[in-house]
């Protein structure tokens, strides 16, 4: 009965982890945005972003569970892109480096 019990949990977790994944995946016939505007808080997720940008240049996770992505445009601009701890955008930043 413990067994069972055991078994029970570890396919829960198993469940919970592979429905996280799926939660997290580029739609079927998604499409990139043209400019960082198009990128929503609250609607697009971190797959999204780096199915379009690719692999940031540098990943900072908090404790809190909110990462950033961030990328290095040809022209010298940053983005960093503020995600929750459910993998949808809070918000995007931009610097530029000053003269």
């Amino acid at each position: 009965m413990k067994a069972r019990r055991i078994l029970n949990s570890a396919m829960g977790l198993g469940l919970a982890t592979l429905l996280q994944g799926c939660a997290n995946m580029v739609p079927t016939g998604f499409v990139c945005p043209d400019t960082v505007g198009g990128y929503k808080p609250g609607e697009t997720n971190s797959a999204e972003v780096q199915h379009c940008m690719g692999d940031p240049v540098h990943e900072d996770h908090n404790p809190d569970g909110r990462y950033i992505y961030m990328y290095q445009l040809k022209d010298g601009t940053i983005l960093a892109f503020l995600f929750d701890s459910s993998d949808k955008l809070i918000r995007v930043s931009g610097y530029e480096k000053t003269k």
